[in-house]
């Protein structure tokens, strides 16, 4: 629409430098109010720091989204051997959270981007007040092993698996523009917010592209940890049972990459947990109801007393 303003209207975005690379993140900061309990936001593998500005902006200053290494405007780091990998991620959110924030705050992470967030916490739990995680990237069970994602983790592993896919995707047949990856997170397309569609087509290619080497790299790097993370469910479960701060689990009931039933499971194993399900909702409920989306972290907060 003529004259709307940009979906990333009052947000500033800056810069800092970790492990041989640029970090770009967005912040939404209100000189006029006292200072409040600052948010972190994360986003998912080939997702941006821009996805997170409606639910960012109801939450309220002071707000940060960080676009995660080789994502939306942060740079691959070619010296870096880890470049992309989850150490290197985590890493990324720690820094940011010391260096930056400069205070400890309240980690919000979507799909891959809420592994990082609960990786994070394990590692500097002084420095994360709250965790939620928004269609998290993880499946809980008392399995050792997920046969399914450990097969995948065997099949990306290997450079000529990488290579071919990385033709399809030249080629065509896989596409990794901005309205084919939305499509792939949610059957709710209707819900997405054109302005958000809008300014995420406007934006400079990201590192992860095919295109860039070094990006691409990353990228793999971050899959191919995923899929070993996500191939041991039961140290999910202990992992996050020994998690400190209050969380909140927050699942879309029609997730087409995370069936329903993983919330049902995080409840059983994870007591101490707050689990909230939207219905006709996909993989990111922050884009597809951001308001009801706030609103689900603004009564989980409330209830905790930060």
């Amino acid at each position: 629409m003529s004259g709307a303003a940009p979906w990333s209207a009052g947000y500033t975005r800056r810069f800092f430098e970790h492990g041989g690379g640029t970090v770009s993140w967005l912040e939404l900061t209100d000189p006029a109010r006292p200072p409040a309990l600052p948010v972190v936001l994360v986003h998912g593998m080939q997702g941006t720091a821009l996805e997170h500005c409606g639910v960012g902006r109801r939450l309220g200053a002071p707000a940060y989204l960080l676009d995660l290494r080789a994502h939306g405007r942060s740079s691959p780091a070619p010296s870096n051997p880890d470049a992309g990998s989850v150490a290197d991620q985590v890493a990324i959110v720690t820094a940011f959270i010391r260096e930056v924030v400069g205070r400890p705050v309240v980690l919000v992470g979507n799909s891959f981007g809420a592994m990082i967030c609960a990786l994070a916490t394990r590692s500097a739990p002084d420095d994360v007040l709250g965790l939620a995680l928004i269609g998290p990237a993880v499946r809980p069970s008392r399995l050792p092993i997920d046969p399914v994602r450990s097969l995948q983790w065997l099949i990306v592993k290997a450079p000529r698996a990488r290579a071919a896919f990385d033709r399809d995707v030249q080629a065509g047949k896989r596409p990794e523009d901005p309205d084919a990856l939305v499509a792939s997170a949610t059957p709710y397309l209707d819900l997405i917010p054109q302005a958000y569609l809008q300014e995420l087509r406007a934006e400079p290619e990201p590192a992860w592209s095919v295109r860039d080497p070094d990006g691409r790299a990353a990228l793999w790097r971050s899959r191919n940890d995923a899929l070993v993370q996500l191939s041991r469910p039961r140290r999910w479960i202990g992992l996050l049972s020994e998690l400190t701060p209050p969380a909140l689990w927050l699942h879309g009931l029609d997730d087409p990459l995370m069936p329903a039933a993983t919330a049902e499971t995080v409840r059983r194993l994870l007591r101490r947990w707050e689990v909230v399900t939207l219905g006709a909702t996909g993989h990111i409920p922050h884009l597809e109801r951001a308001e009801e989306t706030a609103a689900i972290l603004q009564e989980w907060l409330g209830s905790t007393g930060l």
